[in-house]
């Protein structure tokens, strides 16, 4: 991980040094680099089940994000945007199942059925790229203002997946649940992430504002929106439902271009 970053920064590095030496119209291809803070998360939904046992977001987490960008001018008005970015992101998901106890019972109607609520928090790091067209308005007083629009890819490299299952509601009531299936909570953590799925694409949409500091460096501020659209999740519940969601994030970028 840390090899991967010297490099990514030594490559800007080198980037930055070449873009120096074009000034003005002459910059048909920037680099720069990007910071993003943001909130991530994640809603999922269970195949089939009723409203109540579907699933949930369960909370954002906060999340960082950092890399260089690359833009490339079509036309005054209109660049194509990429670059590479690491992901520190993250979120919380629940969903329920009705399980039956003692399901060896002749008599289903005294036999004592639980509902496990499953809670599942989980962070990653991924590298993604982004691929979007940058619409520009006219200068004004430095500044340009601009929406954008595109796709985003990405592959996850490491993380890690707490999930916590809570029994409780037993019925009928005074029915003393068996030991399996004890009232409370217990929680694991797996780090080869079976619970996710390595590959992301997402829709990106957002907009801002270029502020040239100098002829050479300009200030991006942007807000954006990523709308995961491939499922996240590689799992099933108890009674073998299938579990899928989208993970989302906000993003607020800052960065420069050289």
């Amino acid at each position: 991980m840390k090899k991967t970053i010297f490099l990514c920064g030594l490559s800007l590095l080198g980037f930055a040094t070449l873009s120096a030496q074009s000034k003005g119209a002459d910059k048909s291809i920037r680099f720069g680099l990007r910071m993003s803070p943001g909130l991530g998360w994640i809603k999922p939904k269970v195949a089939g089940a009723l409203p109540n046992f579907a699933g949930k977001s369960d909370g954002s987490k906060l999340f960082f994000s950092g890399g260089i960008m690359i833009e490339k001018k079509i036309t005054d008005n209109v660049y194509l945007a990429t670059g590479a970015d690491i992901v520190y992101a993250g979120g919380k998901m629940a969903y329920s199942d009705s399980l039956r106890a003692n399901p060896y019972q002749d008599d289903i109607k005294y036999t004592p059925t639980a509902i496990r609520t499953t809670q599942i928090s989980y962070t990653t790091q991924s590298v993604e790229i982004p691929l979007t067209l940058k619409l520009k308005s006219s200068e004004m007083n430095l500044m340009q203002f601009f929406g954008q629009i595109g796709l985003s890819v990405g592959m996850r490299f490491k993380g890690k997946v707490t999930r916590t299952d809570s029994y409780g509601g037993f019925t009928p009531a005074g029915l003393v649940a068996p030991s399996n299936y004890e009232v409370g909570s217990t929680a694991n953590s797996d780090k080869t992430l079976s619970y996710l799925n390595p590959f992301r694409a997402a829709l990106v949409i957002g907009g801002g504002m270029d502020y040239n500091i100098s002829d050479s460096n300009t200030l991006v501020a942007s807000l954006t929106y990523n709308n995961g659209f491939i499922n996240q999740l590689a799992q099933r519940n108890e009674n073998g439902a299938k579990v899928t969601g989208n993970t989302n994030y906000l993003q607020l970028n800052i960065g420069v271009l050289f």
